[in-house]
Formats: structure tokens, C-alpha cells, sequence
């Protein structure tokens, strides 16, 4: 019978039916539970639906957590891969009934029999397991027999698979090309680099060695899969190949990276015209399966007329150069030299101190004053005083991470930055810089209604999941009013990533933090997209103020920037000033807020 509320009422007949029905139910999970064998029922796949309180026992594990879960993985066998375990538990349909004996474990020996029977009343057929521990009717000689014969069988196991890698591994040696373009491989170009090296003690001259790494070639697996990736990879190495010197080589090591030994050479040049033909020829644009794409690529050079040079290290060399080329902007050619060897070994040691400083702690902020630029020059006055008087007014600070090296070299903070974006550790160290700079600012509650606090954030940073709320929910937890705190992002990286980031940059304005564009004017944007962006201010990057007095097309344009940005409601604010000559000028262009050591370097928070 259906009630107006939707639902079945229960026949009042059947009550009793029911009643009694729990009660048969009751008895027989309390007799099953009461035997010593261990009882499991499994769905076709394996997965217990039902076990007693003696199987509980057997795993030492609560009914509650074993519903559900697959029983081999329930099992504590000492060998899950011999030949004693049972078909039943190896494949999760077995048939017909059956039984094995296993060994559980070794220490102390203990066997178990187990039997299964398929419940052939419902398809697919649900497995019922008896498990019966039968190490008290077996002698522990022969237990002990059984453990040495799972050994023996193990043992046989990993001699063949030693074997199998050992023949993989020869096998592998006598590869010379890379099974994607039929190029040389890396071995393959050894040899070649060899040979040449052989030719140069003989006859003398000088060798090229060309190290080519596409650009983006990673999207292109990531957004129309490895298939066309490889299929860009042919076409490359066929580019590649065309009009090449008839002594020239070029070899894939790997990836999206290509290597060409030029063979004999007059000088440096002859290399680096090789290197512009390469890009020519690759750069016409590739379309496959509907989709275009013009390839590009960065190359490092190296040149010698050593033949007793390692051919790892003239790699070495063309890597690093290579290396300084994709990371130098304007540049896709590079020739290894002492400069490019020098740079990149201080990239390498700023990495390594970087890496130790996150590990150990080993940093510290520092805070550079941001005032009103109507006072005074006079750094050291009170930060509340009246700005027409010819006092400082400081209106902020903007927070500065730095680090102590362990080797006793100073440290560069924009190469700093730039290495921790390059290798994603930015991520952890933007972390610590906003937990520090919350930490230190909670201790200094007692700030003018105008007072902000500046803190530096990458816009991977921004790509993380949950970032702002993370951040706001941290504020709340230290009673931080959000209209304090100032977020500086670099121009030139937000806005490729303007997409991804902005939504977080509306949700932090929404709730009172502040966003302003930092080194504004050395990006690649348009103006216009300061009308686009969420942002509240922007600084003019210190290169444009280091040009008052010496250029005036910059000044022209530094006007240009601070008319625009005051036009737009924003605040404009001028990094680097060291002369109350910039100051001033400055001020006639109407920029009210600036920073740089004129008033202060960055130091401790007062």
C-alpha cells in the first residue's frame, strides 16, 4: 500500500515473517562466528562481501575494514608468487571447487589449507573460502622443507630475470639510432665524435659541435599527443638533413634534443652559419592532422681544434651554451666561451645555495620603505610626520628575501628569483616569504591607517589550487586586516599567464588585498592591458629611472607611463631613485610614491 507520502508501508501480516527472518539470521552468523575456520564470501571479482569473526582474527584486521577489498591483498602470504598459491586467489573467477595448502609465513613456520567452492545458484557466481591453519598437523621438518623449497623456487626466479636484464643490456649496446627518426643515438654520435677527434690529431683543423633543443616541444606532446609529437620529430630530422655539409652528422640524443657535428671547419663562423641554416630550414610552418605549428629551436656551439678533448665534454660545452642561449632573451645562438662557462657556473651555484637555504631555513627578509615623495630626502624621520615640512613620510615596505651562502659569495636577488622560477623552487620559497613576512608584521601591529606591507609573488604561485583562500584564511587566523598586505607580481610574467591567474587576483582585491604590476614598462604588453588586469597600482621598473636627466625619449615615456596610470585610477609608484634630483622630476610628472636608496636600504622592519 502506497501513502500520499511516497513510500510502502509494511504489511502488518508480514511482521512476524520478518521479525523471525532477523532472528534465523542472527543464529547463523553467531554459529558461523563461533567455528574455528575461517569463512569468506567474495563477489566474482574477488571482493569480500562477507567474512566471520575467525577470518577477523586470521588477518588481524576489523570486518568493517575487509568489506570490499580484494582478499588477496587481505592475506598475509610470505610468497604471493609461488606455485602453491591457489588459481582460485590468482584469478578472480575460478570455476570449480578445489583446495591447496600455502605457507603463510616463516617466522614462526605456520601452514594453511584452503578450500573453495563457487556458489552456483547466482551468476556470476560468488566464491565461498574456508581457511584452516594446519601448522600443529604438519612436523616443522616439513614445514621447514616447504619454506627452502619457496626459496630455491625464488632464488631460480631472480637468476633468470638477471639474465633477462644482462641480455636487454647487450642488446641495448649494439644500438646505434634512434628508433624514432633513424638518426644516430647518443652512442652512435660518440663514435662519430671519435672518429673526428681521430681525424684532427691527424691532419689537424677544427670540428663544430652544434646542440639543438626544440622549443615548446613539450606542448605539443602535452596538447595533440606523442604520436604527432613523433611525427614532428621525422620531419625536423629530415629538415635537419638538407644541405648539410657532406661531412656533417646530425644525431637525436633524446626528447626534443638534436646534436650536429659539422666536421672539418676554418673557423668559428662557418659553425654559427650552420646553426642560422638549421633554424631556417625548421622554421617553415608544420601542419598535421589538421594542426599548425612552426617550429623553433635554440643552439649552443662549441669549437675545437683539440683533439685530445673528451667528446662528454665538447657535449658538456654545447649544452651549457645552448643552455645561456634559450635563456637569454633576443638570443637563440650561442657560442661557448669563458663568459658563457663562467655564468653558468654561478646559475649552477646560486641553484645549489638556493636549494640548501630552503632546505635549512637559511633566509631572512628585508625591507625597503616606500614613501611619499613630497617630503624630504632625509631617511630616519618620523614616518607619521608632515610631508610638507620636509620629513619622510614612509607609507610601506616591501618585503625582500634574501639568503646567507654557505661559500661566502654574495648572491644577485634578481638572479636569485630568476633561478627559483626557472627551477620551480619559487613555490616553497614563496611560501616561506609569506608565512615570515605575516609572522613578522602580526609583531608589529601598531602601523599608520595608510601603512601596507609589499610582498613579492611569482605567478606560479598564483597557478596553485587554493592559493587565495589559503592566504586570506592565514590573515584571518593572525587577525591581519587584508587591506595591509600589497601582492608585486612581474609584468612580463603575468601576463602570459593572465588566463590562469586573474580569477585569484579578483578573488584577493575582492577581500582588500592590493595588487600592483611590479617592474612595469619591461614586459611585452600592451598598455591596454592595464585596463584588463585586476590590479591597483603599478611601479615603473628602476631602468626607466636610472634614464632622468641622461635621456629624454625616456623621460617622454616615464611621463607617458605615470599620466596613463593616474588617468586609470591607479596608484604609480617609482622604483630605484638614489638622487633628489629624480625626485623631484618625478614629482613634476606627477608620481607621488616611490622607493630606492635615497631613503633607505632594505633592513630590518622598524
Amino acid at each position: 500500500m502506497i501513502s500520499g507520502m511516497g513510500f510502502i508501508k509494511p504489511d502488518l501480516n508480514e511482521q512476524p515473517l520478518i521479525l523471525e527472518l532477523r532472528r534465523t539470521l542472527g543464529r547463523l552468523e553467531t554459529a558461523l562466528s563461533a567455528i574455528s575456520d575461517a569463512l569468506v564470501i567474495t563477489d566474482d571479482q574477488g571482493m569480500v562481501l562477507w567474512c566471520n569473526r575467525s577470518f577477523d582474527r586470521f588477518i588481524d584486521q576489523p570486518r568493517m575494514l575487509s568489506l570490499g577489498r580484494s582478499i588477496l591483498s587481505l592475506l598475509p602470504l610470505d610468497h604471493q608468487g609461488d606455485s602453491l598459491l591457489p588459481e582460485a586467489l590468482l584469478t578472480s573467477h575460478p570455476q570449480i571447487p578445489g583446495s591447496t595448502t600455502v605457507l603463510l609465513q616463516r617466522q614462526p613456520l605456520k601452514a594453511c589449507e584452503i578450500e573453495w567452492r563457487p556458489v552456483e545458484t547466482e551468476q556470476p557466481a560468488p566464491v565461498i573460502f574456508c581457511f584452516r591453519d594446519i601448522s600443529t598437523r604438519i612436523s616443522n621438518q616439513e614445514l621447514q622443507a616447504t619454506a627452502e623449497r619457496i626459496e630455491q623456487q625464488r632464488q631460480h626466479s631472480d637468476r633468470l630475470n638477471q639474465e633477462l636484464q644482462q641480455q636487454q643490456l647487450a642488446l641495448a649496446n649494439l644500438v646505434r639510432e634512434c628508433p624514432v627518426t633513424g638518426l644516430p643515438n647518443r652512442r652512435g654520435l660518440r663514435e662519430r665524435l671519435d672518429l673526428a677527434l681521430g681525424r684532427l690529431r691527424e691532419q689537424g683543423g677544427q670540428i663544430g659541435v652544434l646542440f639543438c633543443d626544440l622549443d615548446h616541444f613539450k606542448d605539443v606532446n602535452d596538447m595533440h599527443g606523442h604520436q604527432v609529437g613523433d611525427e614532428l620529430l621525422i620531419e625536423i630530422s629530415r629538415r635537419m638533413q638538407e644541405d648539410l655539409p657532406a661531412e656533417a652528422t646530425v644525431s637525436r640524443l633524446g626528447g626534443d634534443e638534436f646534436v650536429v657535428l659539422t666536421g672539418p671547419i676554418s673557423e668559428d663562423s662557418e659553425a654559427i652559419t650552420i646553426a642560422r641554416m638549421l633554424q631556417q630550414r625548421i622554421s617553415a610552418p608544420w601542419l598535421m592532422h589538421g594542426q599548425g605549428f612552426t617550429p623553433s629551436m635554440s643552439v649552443g656551439i662549441t669549437v675545437t681544434n683539440d683533439p685530445d678533448v673528451d667528446a662528454e665534454e665538447l657535449l658538456r660545452q654545447a649544452d651549457v651554451a645552448m643552455y645561456h642561449a634559450k635563456r637569454s632573451p633576443g638570443e637563440s645562438i650561442a657560442l661557448h666561451d669563458t663568459s658563457i662557462e663562467a655564468r653558468f657556473r654561478s646559475s649552477l651555484r646560486v641553484h645549489q645555495e638556493l636549494r640548501l637555504a630552503i632546505l635549512n631555513r637559511n633566509l631572512s627578509l628585508a625591507y625597503q620603505p616606500i614613501v611619499c615623495l613630497r617630503g624630504s630626502a632625509a631617511p630616519g624621520h618620523d614616518p607619521d610626520g608632515d610631508a610638507t615640512n620636509g620629513v619622510v613620510r614612509i607609507l610601506g615596505h616591501e618585503a625582500l628575501v634574501r639568503l646567507k651562502p654557505t661559500q661566502g659569495l654574495p648572491i644577485d636577488s634578481e638572479q636569485l628569483i630568476i633561478e627559483a622560477e626557472r627551477t620551480g623552487m619559487v613555490l616553497e620559497l614563496g611560501s616561506w616569504v609569506i608565512s615570515e613576512a605575516l609572522r613578522q608584521l602580526q609583531h608589529h601591529p601598531l602601523r599608520p591607517d595608510h601603512w601596507t606591507l609589499a610582498i613579492n609573488i611569482s605567478p606560479l604561485q598564483l597557478e596553485q589550487e587554493g592559493f587565495a583562500a589559503d592566504l586570506l584564511q592565514r590573515l584571518e587566523t593572525l587577525a591581519i586586516d587584508p587591506q595591509r598586505l600589497v601582492i608585486e607580481l612581474t609584468e612580463t610574467r603575468i601576463l602570459k599567464e593572465i588566463s590562469r591567474g586573474a580569477q585569484t587576483l579578483t578573488t584577493l582585491r575582492h577581500h582588500g588585498v592590493r595588487i600592483h604590476l611590479d617592474d612595469f614598462g619591461t614586459g611585452y604588453a600592451s598598455f591596454s592591458w592595464l585596463a584588463k588586469l585586476p590590479i591597483d597600482g603599478i611601479k615603473i621598473d628602476r631602468e626607466f629611472i636610472a634614464a632622468l636627466g641622461c635621456d629624454s625619449r625616456l623621460e617622454r615615456m616615464i611621463a607617458s607611463m605615470i599620466r596613463l596610470g593616474l588617468e586609470l585610477g591607479l596608484e604609480v609608484v617609482a622604483e630605484g631613485i638614489e638622487t633628489n634630483s629624480q625626485r623631484l622630476a618625478l614629482l613634476a610628472m606627477g608620481c607621488l610614491r616611490g622607493q630606492g636608496h635615497l631613503f633607505g636600504r632594505p633592513g630590518v622592519l622598524p
